[in-house]
């Protein structure tokens, strides 16, 4: 069982880091784009900003998910070391707790967000706006599985061997 757990974990964030990177190569590629239109040529596309806006959405929500996994977020560190051991776990498990809390409520209201955004096209695109707010969906969902094991399993390294 955790055999498995341990490969699909590995998947799931290689993927995820492996999406980060097309997503960023994609951006300097469309960056560099819109400034040889523009500046260049006087003839901006109308697409390139928008689908930049959109990869940048989804590019900083799946950093979060890297951000969480790789314990780089903001903390009051400072503070808790001067706590005992069993204090510092307390308010470890705590904090995740209100990390998937939180991961919850971005799941659901995302899922609400998607549905009301399902209508809409952007302008110049014609993407539907729903794949952007998708990313509220899948960043809460990963992050709230990214806060249970980091809960029950309490460094993810016997996840990544």
């Amino acid at each position: 069982m955790i055999k498995a757990l341990r490969l699909i974990y590995r998947w799931v964030n290689k993927l995820i880091e492996l999406i980060c990177i097309l997503i960023l190569l994609f951006l300097v590629v469309i960056t560099s784009q819109q400034v040889l239109m523009r500046f260049i040529f006087n003839r901006p596309a109308s697409w390139g900003e928008e689908l930049s806006i959109i990869l940048l959405i989804w590019f900083g929500y799946l950093g979060i998910i890297i951000g969480l996994r790789d314990d780089k977020h903001i903390s009051i560190s400072f503070l808790v070391n001067k706590f005992p051991e069993k204090v510092k776990k307390l308010v470890d498990i705590l904090g995740r707790l209100l990390i998937a809390w939180f991961s919850l409520l971005m799941f659901q209201h995302g899922l609400q967000i998607v549905k009301l955004d399902a209508i809409r096209e952007m302008p110049a695109t014609g993407i539907p706006a729903s794949y952007v707010s998708f990313a509220l969906v899948i960043t809460g969902l990963l992050i709230l599985i990214e806060s249970v094991l980091k809960i029950f399993i309490p460094t993810t390294d016997t996840l990544r061997k």
